[in-house]
């Protein structure tokens, strides 16, 4: 594993980086709880990232954040995914991305509850995309957020 940082980087609790990832920290990383970066994961931070319980990173995923990314909760992101975050993102409670799922954030993207995306999944949010209660992306879905989308449960 390759680790840079620039600026400052927090660790309370147990931090993992593991097999062929190269981590990248420019500006602010705050890790509270549990954060797991694995086999051959790529991870840019740019300004801040918090992590407030648990978050997940597994095999083969490529993370990029530019902007603000908080989690507080659980967060797993799983095989072959690739997930960019420029602007802001929260995650409050359980968010799952799964098998070979893309993510783009540009913007503002909210999860309070729980929000799945599954196997196969593209996500674009272009905008502010917020979702309150319970959402579920399954197999082989597209989604395109430009603008503002809103799912209260």
């Amino acid at each position: 594993s390759v680790t840079h940082t620039r600026g400052q980087s927090h660790t309370h609790g147990v931090s993992h980086t593991h097999t062929g990832s190269v981590t990248h920290t420019r500006g602010q990383s705050h890790t509270h709880g549990v954060s797991h970066t694995h086999t051959g994961s790529v991870t840019h931070t740019r300004g801040q990232s918090h992590t407030h319980g648990v978050s997940h990173t597994h095999t083969g995923s490529v993370t990029h954040t530019r902007g603000q990314s908080h989690t507080h909760g659980v967060s797993h992101t799983h095989t072959g995914s690739v997930t960019h975050t420029r602007g802001q993102s929260h995650t409050h409670g359980v968010s799952h991305t799964h098998t070979g799922s893309v993510t783009h954030t540009r913007g503002q993207s909210h999860t309070h509850g729980v929000s799945h995306t599954h196997t196969g999944s593209v996500t674009h949010t272009r905008g502010q995309s917020h979702t309150h209660g319970v959402s579920h992306t399954h197999t082989g879905s597209v989604t395109h957020t430009r603008g503002q989308s809103h799912t209260h449960t």
